[in-house]
């Protein structure tokens, strides 16, 4: 008696359907963790550039005569006539300037906390048509002369 196997060359309909059918389950439940996870990654971009500015504040504050921060960042960058980039840094206008990777606006906020012979304080906030735009948990994020950050959610720094 001989015994013989066919082999099916191709795959069903429905054997196809099922495979699209878990692709995009998994597509509806890993793509809103990734995006959030690209979210979280961009926010080192406030860090960083915050963190480096602070450092170039107290730079300035050391080596100026009277000793003083600065209100603007052209000072603080060093800036030549004209030149609006420097350090990655984009410079949009003396108080206002564009991070490293171009995610967020940094400033000079108004408040007590900005008298520039003893303090200074610079706020991140995102570039409202960038991509971090709908980052609603990290919506700010601070530094000033005494190292003291500060955001949106204790969990941002």
């Amino acid at each position: 008696m001989i015994i013989r196997l066919t082999s099916s060359h191709g795959f069903t309909l429905i054997e196809i359907l099922v495979v699209v059918a878990i692709v995009a389950i998994l597509a509806v439940v890993v793509y809103p963790s990734y995006t959030y996870q690209i979210m979280k990654t961009r926010r080192s971009d406030a860090k960083i550039a915050l963190t480096e500015l602070a450092g170039l504040q107290e730079n300035h504050y050391v080596n100026g005569s009277p000793p003083a921060y600065t209100a603007s960042f052209a000072t603080l960058l060093n800036l030549d006539s004209g030149e609006t980039d420097k350090y990655g840094f984009k410079l949009q206008s003396s108080v206002l300037l564009l991070s490293k990777d171009g995610h967020y606006e940094i400033t000079f906020p108004q408040g007590e906390n900005n008298n520039l012979s003893r303090n200074f304080t610079l706020e991140a906030k995102p570039v409202a048509t960038g991509p971090q735009a709908d980052d609603t948990d990290c919506q700010w994020f601070r530094i000033d002369a005494t190292g003291e950050k500060t955001a949106l959610k204790d969990d941002c720094w």
